[in-house]
This record gives C-alpha cells, sequence and structure tokens, in this order.
C-alpha cells in the first residue's frame, strides 16, 4: 500500500456528488497510491473535492478541465449502472494519451481493445490500463482459506454503492493507528486504486471462480498479515448483484462481518421498484446463508449517513444499538465510531483465541 509517487488527475464529469461518482470519492478519500491533484467536473467547478464528500476541504480542486493540470495518471472515476464508458469523455481520455500520459479504467468497457485510442497509446508513449480485464490464472475454491489462522472481516451491505469499500479501509486504518498489522483485500476497481495488499475485480470473474480467487487473495494475504479485512461486493438482496456477494461471504470464509447500510436509500438505483431490505432482515439472510459456510455473523452496523443531518444521525446511530444490540456508526462522521466498531471486532476474535 505504498504510494507510487505519481500525481493523478480523475475525470468524472457531471457525477462526482452522485451515485456513479463513487469512484472518485473514494480516490479523493483514501488514495493510497497516487496523489489526487484535481477532479474533473465542471458541474461543480471551483469547488473543494473533499467538501463535497464530508465537508472537510482537502486541497482537491474540481476543474472543468486539465488544462494548465500537472499530472502523470488520468483515472476513470465513474462507475455508472452496467460499467459503460461515457463516449462523451473520450475527448479527454484522447488528449491525455496525446501527452503520454497514463489511463487507468476500471469500466466494463475496456479502453484498451479500442483500436483509435490503442494506436494513440502507442504513437504518444501513453499507456492504458483496464483494470476489469480478468487476471489469466483463474483458480476454483480449494477450501484452503479454512487453514487460514488470522481473524477475516468482511463487510456486506444492503445495497451497492453504499460504502462497503469505505468502511473495510477505515478499519483498516484504525487497526493500523493501534499497530495492528492489517491487510486490505479488494475486490472492485476504486480499492485496487486506492492501494491494497491484493486486488481482483470480481464482477468481470467467470462466476466459478469469484469465490476460489477470493480465497487465493485471503490466503496469499495472511501469510504477512495478523488481520484481514475484505471489501465486500453488491448486496445478497440485489437482484443483479446477488451472486457476488454470495460468491465473497464464501470465499472469504470471514470470521465476522460488518453490515452498511444507509437508512435514506429505499430501492436499489437504476432498478426502479426494488426494496432495500432493513438491516435486521439482511442480519438474518446474511446468518442463514454464511451457516453454511464460515458460520459468521453480523457484529457490527456501518451507516452510510451522508444525507443525513447531524442530528438524524445521532437519533438513527442510538436507536439501532438499542435494537440490534450490536455496535453502530457512520465510520466517517460518528465521533469515535470506527473504534467502537473495531473494539466489538476485536473482542470476538480474542474469544475466539486470536492474538490480536
Amino acid at each position: 500500500m505504498l504510494r507510487t509517487g505519481k500525481r493523478a488527475a480523475i475525470l468524472c464529469r457531471g457525477l462526482y456528488g452522485e451515485t456513479g461518482g463513487k469512484t472518485a470519492r473514494g480516490l479523493v478519500l483514501h488514495s493510497m497510491n497516487y496523489e489526487i491533484v484535481a477532479v474533473v467536473d465542471e458541474t461543480l467547478a471551483g469547488r473543494d473535492a473533499g467538501e463535497i464528500i464530508d465537508g472537510r476541504p482537502r486541497g482537491i480542486p474540481i476543474v472543468a478541465d486539465l488544462e494548465g493540470i500537472d499530472y502523470d495518471v488520468l483515472i476513470i472515476g465513474a462507475a455508472p449502472v452496467g460499467g459503460a464508458f461515457p463516449d462523451e469523455w473520450r475527448e479527454d481520455v484522447k488528449r491525455a494519451l496525446l501527452a503520454g500520459k497514463t489511463v487507468i479504467s476500471g469500466l466494463h468497457t475496456f479502453l484498451s481493445d479500442d483500436p483509435e485510442l490503442r494506436e494513440i497509446a502507442e504513437k504518444h508513449g501513453g499507456k492504458i490500463l483496464d483494470l476489469r480485464k480478468p487476471p489469466e490464472n483463474l483458480r476454483i475454491m480449494d477450501m484452503s482459506v479454512r487453514d487460514v489462522y488470522v481473524p477475516i472481516v468482511l463487510t456486506m451491505g444492503t445495497s451497492p454503492a453504499i460504502g462497503k469499500r469505505i468502511t473495510a479501509v477505515e478499519l483498516v486504518k484504525a487497526a493500523r493507528r493501534r499497530g495492528i498489522n492489517a491487510g486490505f483485500i479488494a475486490t472492485g476497481q476504486t480499492g485496487i486504486m486506492i492501494g491494497a495488499d491484493a486486488g481482483v475485480v470480481i464482477d468481470r470473474l467467470p462466476g466459478d471462480f469469484i469465490s476460489g480467487m477470493v480465497e487465493d487473495m485471503v490466503v496469499r494475504v495472511a501469510e504477512k498479515r495478523d488481520m484481514i479485512f475484505v471489501e465486500g461486493q453488491g448486496a445478497l438482496s440485489h437482484p443483479a448483484y446477488c451472486g457476488v456477494a454470495l460468491s465473497l461471504l464464501a470465499g472469504a470464509w470471514p470470521d465476522f462481518v460488518v453490515l452498511v447500510h444507509d437508512p435514506k436509500k429505499r430501492e436499489f438505483h437504476g432498478f426502479p421498484g426494488t426494496r432495500v431490505n432493513p438491516p435486521e432482515v439482511e442480519i438474518d439472510l446474511i446468518a442463514r446463508l454464511a451457516a453454511t459456510f464460515s458460520g459468521a455473523k453480523v457484529v457490527a452496523l456501518s451507516v452510510s449517513g451522508r444525507a443525513m443531518t447531524e442530528e438524524e444521525l445521532e437519533r438513527y446511530v442510538n436507536e439501532m444499538e438499542r435494537k440490534l444490540g450490536m455496535p453502530v456508526a457512520d465510520v466517517l462522521r460518528t465521533p469515535g465510531g470506527v473504534d467502537r466498531i473495531l473494539d466489538e471486532i476485536l473482542r470476538r476474535a480474542r474469544e475466539k483465541g486470536y492474538r490480536v
């Protein structure tokens, strides 16, 4: 999780403050690989990128274009439904490649398969990295994860695009502040971009291999870390993305699950007529399915309270702690919240005999 020393600009036109801009926001919040120098979104130009996330300026300007910006890498910062490349961004990518820059994309559309973009990159010294291209060496699960003897924590959610990666990374940071040798496994493009001990974009893997590839990452990272946090994907109750969530629950073989929930989200984004489960329903669903695998249970609720006022968030946290009998917190906004969740994980881990 070391910095590359490179300066990165993020392309996120019209989406930075929206659900589709979660990749850009994740990089602004947690990038460990790159120094983020600008976010391109003409609809929010002139504002600070950090301020949009949680009201805290981070010295990263939002700009209308990259004129005059000194950068080495252009990152596609959008994750729209379906993962298609917005055609109106093509000129931005071409200009970056003409200038010999590296373009990194986590979209389902592979920019390196585009003949025009590939030719420009080859002629002008640019590079295209498609993070969603599956690795060549795929493997199915072989149950070797059962021999891992460090605590494994998986973040899961009641919905996609809800803060599972943010929760995992904040827990890693909190554990490291205490001197715990904690590792982070990324399972999506943003997690890989920000920096991880291991990472594969699992939604591009053939279904039979997802759990095996996750298992392989856990086994490898456990050789050098004393505790592992795995980034979750999708939701078990989501009609389109339930498969990746279930495969993660199997492949990660977690000891503990932290559930992430947005109290303001009523239906799945882009899937009209659907309904997001309340936390207690998802907690029961996770327990029932996990019983087939590692037997993990949800031990804490991470609240994605970005759309809530301070008063609403505090009231909701207190109410759900009484209702669920477990720590509840927004890991970014609740004072001491991430440490309360970590305390519970560590308490349970020590009860199981782990030395953390």
